[in-house]
């Protein structure tokens, strides 16, 4: 007589993992970026607890086993912010562990916060810059008129790449010269204007966006679409540019105009920022366009204004050398 062969039993902590990135799926409220990031980070904090601290129940967990993965994540070489997001991962995990009863209460609260370096974005020159967007739809690999409408609407409207990514062709509203940019999951959205040269590539690359739906027979509501239009029948995806994609766009196009590597979409927004700034724009004018209203993210806008003129006071002022913690940046 054989017997069946014993399922393995997976530990609760494991379990309750998976119970709680399912229940993300389906809320309408949490982003589809937010998902993926808590979902690798919950795995692994998840297999660290069962592999490396051999915990089989979640009313095990500890203060000093959030520590000990943190320490392991810095020890790997992750940044600040990397970790910052870990925390908050795990965080979102136990208050929810908490809320459904399965712990008294969330040990992640008692972990100190980890504050990200606060050292300000390495923005380019508006030349530099002009120099990048005139080469975007020059490229021969890529989709160009597509990858220079989206430099353009990154630089010109200030939009944050996941911003960019779900935007769709209706937020477009070409006779009133603005475009509808939504954020937290579309809970929050502001009107940006959209100015001549983005307009123009916006133009040319949704002649050329209709004329590939229509040949591969797809519709998608999604404004920048992929070449191979994966995802079109997927809610929530309709085929969108992801965001590996959208950041090797930038970088390629950043190394064509031989601007440095670590050029990413985020260094776009943050330079149409920081050139407005520069050039007399108020502050709060900025801080709405870009949809910035933490005072971190002010302090980092305050900061790319005087900048420049640090800049220049240390390399012609002879008593003028600041030290980097004089001035605050690390």
């Amino acid at each position: 007589m054989n017997s069946a062969n014993p399922q393995p039993i997976v530990p609760q902590v494991s379990r309750l993992a998976e119970v709680f990135l399912d229940s993300l799926v389906g809320d309408t409220t949490v982003s589809r970026d937010t998902v993926r990031g808590y979902s690798f980070e919950v795995n692994r904090f998840a297999i660290f607890l069962v592999e490396k601290c051999k915990l089989q129940f979640v009313n095990q967990l500890g203060v000093k086993h959030i520590h000990s993965h943190l320490i392991e994540l810095s020890n790997r070489g992750l940044s600040k912010t990397s970790r910052a997001k870990a925390l908050n991962a795990i965080r979102a995990w136990n208050r929810w562990l908490a809320r459904a009863g399965h712990v008294q209460h969330s040990v992640a609260e008692l972990v100190d916060p980890i504050r990200p370096s606060d050292h300000l974005p390495n923005v380019p020159s508006p030349t530099q810059i002009s120099i990048m967007l005139d080469l975007a739809d020059k490229s021969k690999t890529g989709w160009p008129a597509r990858d220079k409408a989206i430099c353009e609407v990154l630089y010109g409207c200030g939009a944050a790449n996941r911003e960019l990514r779900a935007l769709n062709i209706d937020d477009i509203q070409f006779k009133n010269q603005q475009i509808v940019i939504r954020a937290k999951g579309g809970r929050k959205q502001r009107f940006a204007p959209i100015g001549n040269a983005a307009a123009d590539a916006l133009r040319i690359y949704i002649e050329e966006r209709s004329a590939w739906l229509e040949k591969k027979q797809v519709v998608s509501p999604a404004l920048f679409v992929n070449e191979e239009l994966r995802g079109s029948g997927k809610p929530g995806f309709e085929a969108r540019v992801s965001s590996l994609s959208l950041q090797h766009t930038v970088k390629r196009i950043a190394i064509l105009a031989g601007l440095p590597k670590d050029v990413t979409a985020r260094t776009l927004r943050w330079a149409c920022g920081a050139h407005m700034l520069n050039q007399g724009a108020d502050i709060e004018i900025v801080k709405t366009l870009l949809g910035i209203s933490g005072t971190r993210m002010t302090g980092v806008l305050q900061r790319l204004r005087t900048a420049p003129l640090e800049a220049a006071m240390d390399r012609t002022h002879p008593r003028a050398t600041l030290k980097p913690d004089v001035r605050g940046v690390s």
